[in-house]
């Protein structure tokens, strides 16, 4: 394969694509679902773990404006979905770089961007951050003089680190203030609409999905629909607390609320929040209005989770409304275990949602109700998998 001015190919990673390359010299039409690929090979940095080590200079030209518009162009007629600038040479540099992206987006590509953020000023980052489908941030140390000394400056010039950083930081801002919505749906239906709300947004949407989610069966329809992003849903109406759950936690809550009532009596309200951003509290404070109290149930760690969020936010709004102090669970603020044996306490379950529960009414718990209510919730097997019939993955 040659390679010209016009255009730069990664021969490194071509080379695991030889049967490829040869049925299209054969005159076959082959079109990857992806290309991965740099508008320059200029970098600015030598990073001694830099793979390619054949970055130029600045100076260097790199693949013309039009060129690369024509490129795309073709792209798109032979039906290729997505481009990563993630090749030998940092991309940001290029005169190319933001038409590029732009152009790539109004044909429907995908682009996603590897880059060392030193070049990746606000300017730029105002023109493509709506367009990018993802961003890969070259920061390989955790201090500036470590940082520094890998980039080839001298430990001594930590400025490459914090511009880099200033320009992190500025991009994470910018979307929180534009909105990067990110998704968490529970059932089958609305997570084929809620992809597709994703899909049309314009925006760049975080769609997570819980593992122990994967075997639950739901009714699809087969039509196109949509479920609109940063609604919350009521699954079960109550009067007594408001469960507000995120994910496979509102399963959990569903179980509880549902062994609650038959063993005490008791109407708890279970709210799916669905999405973590735009977050839904207009929902969680009408609820909370009516019963006082409040549980969030969330799949992450306790500290820094969107638990807490949540329960800031409805107290600061609706403090006089509450009868007792909310509840967070979550995950225990320490790494997941491996072995079964040290798993039983660390997962929240439908008893962990309960006793919250009872804690909030301030009911007894040594009675044969309180009893009852247990054995309805009872599981056999591992505490790590969410029922006998889970079978993975992990």
């Amino acid at each position: 394969m040659s390679c010209s001015s016009a255009g730069i190919l990664d021969s490194h990673k071509l080379s695991y694509h030889y049967d490829r390359v040869e049925a299209w010299e054969a005159g076959e039409r082959i079109a990857p679902v992806s290309v991965d690929m740099s508008l320059t090979r200029a970098c600015g940095a030598m990073c001694s773990f830099c793979y390619a080590m054949m970055q130029e200079s600045q100076a260097r030209s790199s693949i013309k404006t039009q060129i690369a518009l024509n490129l795309l162009d073709d792209f798109a007629e032979i039906g290729i979905r997505s481009v990563s600038l993630v090749s030998d040479g940092e991309s940001t540099l290029s005169k190319a770089y933001v038409p590029f992206i732009q152009h790539a987006a109004s044909l429907g590509i995908d682009v996603g961007n590897a880059t060392n953020a030193w070049e990746w000023e606000p300017e730029k980052i105002e023109q493509v951050l709506p367009h990018l489908t993802w961003v890969r941030f070259t920061v390989a140390a955790g201090r500036p003089e470590s940082y520094a000394s890998i980039m080839y400056k001298g430990p001594e010039h930590t400025k490459v680190f914090d511009r880099a950083i200033k320009h992190i930081k500025y991009a994470v801002d910018l979307k929180k203030r534009k909105g990067l919505a990110v998704i968490m749906p529970t059932t089958a239906h609305d997570a084929k609409g809620m992809l597709i709300a994703a899909i049309e947004d314009d925006n760049p949407v975080l769609f997570i999905e819980h593992r122990w989610l994967h075997h639950v069966k739901d009714n699809v329809p087969e039509t196109y629909y949509r479920v609109p992003i940063g609604k919350a849903r009521v699954l079960q109406e109550g009067t007594d607390v408001t469960i507000a759950a995120f994910s496979y936690m509102v399963f959990e809550a569903v179980i509880a609320a549902r062994a609650l009532l038959t063993a005490m009596g008791l109407h708890v309200e279970v709210i799916d929040m669905r999405s973590v951003r735009p977050l839904d509290v207009d929902t969680v404070l009408e609820s909370v209005r009516k019963t006082g109290r409040l549980i969030v149930a969330d799949t992450g760690f306790k500290t820094g989770s969107i638990a807490g969020e949540l329960i800031s936010q409805v107290t600061e709004q609706a403090f006089n409304d509450l009868n007792a102090a909310p509840i967070r669970i979550a995950s225990p603020d320490h790494p997941t275990p491996t072995s079964p044996f040290m798993a039983e306490h660390y997962y929240p379950s439908p008893q962990t949602i309960a006793d919250a529960v009872l804690d909030l009414m301030g009911a007894n718990k040594n009675t044969d109700d309180y009893r009852k209510l247990s054995d309805l919730m009872i599981r056999n097997g591992p505490h790590d998998a969410p029922n006998r019939e889970f079978s993975g993955p992990f």
